[in-house]
């Protein structure tokens, strides 16, 4: 059960249900017990996440008493809990929507030999071959097929011995590599395979080392060509003891191998080109444009440095373009979509402390659009940043989210990056900053600036 609940997190609502020192919820640290200060007494260990609130911001004198001064910017760049967006949920942490699934579960217990296992099966599955020769390479991986040795095993036979050299038992490694016959047929295709460690590997190490190959041989890639011979060399093995009037002569092997490997690899570069897309490109003029009337526009943008430092800008303009307000805000830390949310949340707090009632939201970052728009949501790692903005949205008459291209987006840029210079905080500025006044007058006068997009 440990290994499980260690990969669990909690994505916070209200905050009312999640332990605020023992529970997993705050991203990145596990139990914020492991870092507490001073002593933690026995009545503090019931403590939720929602007792360290006050006013709907982190009591940071608390934190800073409990954690220490330098917990304090990582709270700030933390959403708080709100009892409006619902309640606590537990999520999945080794999926990226959040959601359990058996496969990753699995993917706990499996030793470093499975995890080797599972990556010759990732690239046996990506072998761009036809299916018959992914699923012939899985069986080999597996050591499945009939060979003699597991004939015998299975009282099959009595007989272990190689059906095409008699020298030795015949395992699946022998019949595909080690046999004399396939030692020539690999040495056909290329004698220097001799010098290394080819003939000397294990079967699975073999197999993923090859198949992780990015060589060429004579046009032809060495992964398709290397499943194309050992195919060969089975198939061959078969009509000895089946049809033995059918097989093909010895020196043959590798030239019928190369034949298919150079027909498959033709045929897969004919069905690549029939099936890519075309895109045609052109170049836009893009600029900022003012809302309708009765809307104001909010645009925003996040930013994040080298290092993890984050910042959050935004501004507010009314139909005519006339500035309204604007913030600049130092995060000290967070990844780019919180970041990216986050300027959206803080800007319509300001809308709504203005009292705007109709707002159009802009941002330029497509992914943050999209999650705020995006209906299921619960266990995203994002949640409680997005249906916060959901909550805000609420208390509209009416808005609109959507996303738009940097170069309309200025403003709200050199105030994200302004943000990095100024005190942790939010900061709010009721006239012009100089940090944006030649971009605002840009705006203003319609200036466009180019863009390459597809059509």
């Amino acid at each position: 059960m440990g290994i499980f609940a260690d990969n669990l997190v909690w994505r916070l609502g209200s905050g009312e249900n999640v332990n605020f020192w023992n529970d997993h919820w705050m991203p990145g640290v596990h139990h914020l017990i492991d870092f507490v200060q001073p002593e933690v007494f026995p009545n503090m260990l019931e403590e939720r996440v929602c007792d360290y609130v006050s006013d709907r911001r982190w009591d940071l004198n608390r934190i800073a008493v409990v954690l220490g001064d330098d917990w304090i910017p990582v709270f700030r760049s933390t959403k708080t809990p709100e009892p409006e967006i619902g309640e606590d949920i537990l999520a999945w942490l080794l999926t990226l929507d959040g959601a359990f699934s058996i496969k990753s579960a699995c993917s706990l217990y499996l030793s470093p030999s499975d995890n080797s296992k599972a990556e010759l099966f990732s690239k046996i599955w990506k072998l761009e071959a036809p299916q018959r020769l992914r699923t012939f390479c899985w069986l080999v991986a597996n050591e499945v097929l009939l060979t003699n040795e597991i004939r015998v095993k299975r009282n099959m036979t009595q007989d272990g011995s190689c059906v095409s050299c008699g020298e030795a038992i015949e395992s699946m490694l022998h019949v595909i590599r080690d046999c004399r016959v396939a030692r020539q047929t690999w040495m056909s295709i290329d004698a220097r395979l001799r010098f290394g460690n080819f003939f000397n590997t294990p079967l699975l190490p073999w197999l993923l080392e090859n198949l992780s190959s990015q060589s060429l041989f004579k046009g032809v890639q060495w992964p398709l060509l290397f499943v194309c011979i050992m195919n060969a060399l089975w198939l061959r093995r078969n009509k000895v003891i089946f049809d033995s009037d059918e097989a093909v002569a010895e020196n043959s092997i590798h030239f019928l191998a190369f034949r298919l490997a150079k027909d498959y690899s033709m045929a897969h570069l004919e069905l690549a080109q029939s099936r890519k897309k075309v895109c045609n490109f052109i170049e836009r003029q893009i600029k900022w444009k003012p809302p309708d009337h009765p809307f104001i526009k909010l645009n925003s943008d996040g930013s994040v440095l080298d290092g993890g430092r984050a910042a959050c800008g935004g501004i507010l303009r009314d139909s005519d373009g006339r500035f309204i307000a604007c913030f600049s805000v130092n995060l000290n830390g967070g990844t780019v979509t919180t970041t990216e949310l986050l300027g959206i949340l803080l800007g319509l707090e300001l809308a709504l402390n203005i009292g705007c009632s109709h707002l159009i939201i802009e941002a330029d970052s497509l992914v943050a659009v999209k999650l705020c728009l995006q209906k299921e949501i619960d266990l995203h790692a994002t949640r409680s940043l997005v249906l916060a903005i959901r909550n805000r949205c609420s208390r509209l008459t009416s808005w609109n989210i959507h996303h738009q291209f940097r170069e309309a987006n200025t403003c709200a840029d050199r105030l994200a990056h302004f943000g990095h210079s100024l005190p942790s905080g939010c900061h709010i500025f009721f006239n012009l900053s100089s940090c944006i006044s030649l971009a605002f007058h840009a705006d203003s006068i319609g200036i466009a600036l180019p863009r390459v997009v597809s059509i």
